[in-house]
């Protein structure tokens, strides 16, 4: 067995969209919820070269969310990665919304029979 240090390893830092996904129908994300967060990856500078920046993204899933404020913490599983890079850092580590109730609009007509 023999484990290997690699002396080029280097860390790389992404401004990265976020996505939010599986909002219940009834429920708005709040205009002020983050967009973005900052991941620093690990690995090669080899590894790097072949990185599509565009292609990083924080996804959330919000099945299951009710109306309020959440916290809810980033992983390594909310982040699409290449296999040969590795998260070293995500800021924030937890995003912070409020979500509210859709309210039925009030001029809609009721359906004729």
């Amino acid at each position: 067995f023999v484990l290997a240090y690699d002396p080029h390893t280097v860390q790389r830092t992404f401004v990265v969209p976020t996505e939010y996904r599986n909002l219940p129908s009834n429920l708005l994300l709040d205009e002020t919820a983050p967009n973005e967060a900052r991941v620093t990856l690990s690995g090669s500078d080899r590894n790097f070269r072949f990185l599509e920046p565009g292609s990083l993204k924080v996804t959330l899933d919000l099945a299951g969310a009710r109306a309020g404020y959440q916290e809810i913490p980033i992983t390594d599983r909310n982040i699409r990665l290449p296999l040969n890079l590795l998260p070293y850092r995500i800021e924030p580590r937890i995003i912070r919304l409020y979500l509210r109730e859709q309210l039925a609009d009030a001029t809609a007509k009721p359906a004729a029979n």
